[in-house]
């Protein structure tokens, strides 16, 4: 079942989102992955690829050397969200890629189960930044249980804070990023 569960949801989810002070000791990973991740603008230059425009496009690396990749339409909110994901092939996605207009992050997820909800764990290296998001059913995201594991490392809860989606890091590190070409260091 995990071979399923590591994708995102497309199923109505909801998920709560903390910040951590670091990566917690995770006895009990289930899988790990390496992501890829970038974000389409609602108007692409090349017509062949309008039908995209305005997804999230993903590759996934696993530990066993097995990539995915796969465009996602989102549709909702953040507590409650709807994604409409479709698998496409890893030479489409880098064709895509080039459409992302340097929108991207790349992360290390960690997937871990807990009482029956998944926590992914990200690693954004590039901003130093840890998060972790629950994920499960209503019921299951209400009682939510903070898991030994993330309870030295949480600082606090930002499911309800502006700018702490992916989308919200990729525009930050493309910033950050356009800065650096303006006034390399060294």
């Amino acid at each position: 079942m995990i071979g399923q569960t590591w994708h995102d949801s497309t199923d109505d989810t909801q998920s709560r989102r903390f910040v951590l002070r670091g990566l917690p000791k995770l006895d009990q990973v289930a899988e790990i992955l390496w992501i890829d991740q970038g974000y389409l603008p609602f108007e692409i230059a090349d017509d062949k690829f309008d039908w995209a425009a305005g997804g999230r496009i993903r590759r996934l690396l696993r530990r066993n050397g097995l990539c995915d990749c796969d465009l996602t339409q989102h549709r909702g909110t953040d507590l409650i969200a709807i994604d409409e994901m479709s698998p496409i092939h890893e030479t489409l996605f880098s064709r895509l890629w080039e459409h992302t207009d340097d929108l991207t992050l790349r992360k290390t997820r960690y997937v871990v189960g807990f009482e029956d909800i998944l926590w992914y764990i990200d690693s954004i290296g590039e901003l130093g930044l840890f998060l972790a998001r629950a994920q499960g059913s209503e019921n299951q995201v209400e009682g939510l249980r903070m898991p030994s594991f993330l309870g030295s490392v949480c600082t606090r809860e930002v499911t309800d804070e502006p700018g702490y989606r992916s989308i919200d890091f990729a525009h930050r590190l493309r910033r950050w990023r356009r800065i650096q070409l303006k006034h390399p260091s060294g």
